[in-house]
């Protein structure tokens, strides 16, 4: 990548809003009272999300996917849903009320 600047008033501007926007400041005062160090602050949440679908739902809804050509999500869902309501195929019961979210 390359590029120009008309001068240098311009190249001061560009570079402290370059710093600006990754929060230059913040990770200075990180490394200075850091040890010399600035670490990854993000964890895992206190309270993790429930696990919905099961490895066999997972492996069906890809396999549904793959199939299909990687359909939208919606029609994927239709897919499953008429899997499980036309053709009566338990496996998918859960897959038809999964949402596009998801």
């Amino acid at each position: 990548m390359s590029f120009t600047l008309a001068d240098r008033h311009a190249a001061y501007d560009w570079m402290a809003d370059t710093l600006d926007q990754f929060g230059y400041a913040r990770r200075i005062k990180q490394f200075t009272t850091g040890g010399g160090r600035i670490k990854d602050r993000r964890h895992p949440p206190a309270v993790p999300f429930v696990q919905r679908y099961s490895v066999e739902d997972i492996r069906l809804l890809a396999e549904m996917d793959a199939l299909h050509g990687t359909l939208s999500g919606t029609t994927t869902r239709k897919l499953c849903e008429r899997a499980f309501r036309v053709h009566g195929e338990a496996r998918y019961e859960l897959l038809a009320e999964i949402s596009n979210g998801h």
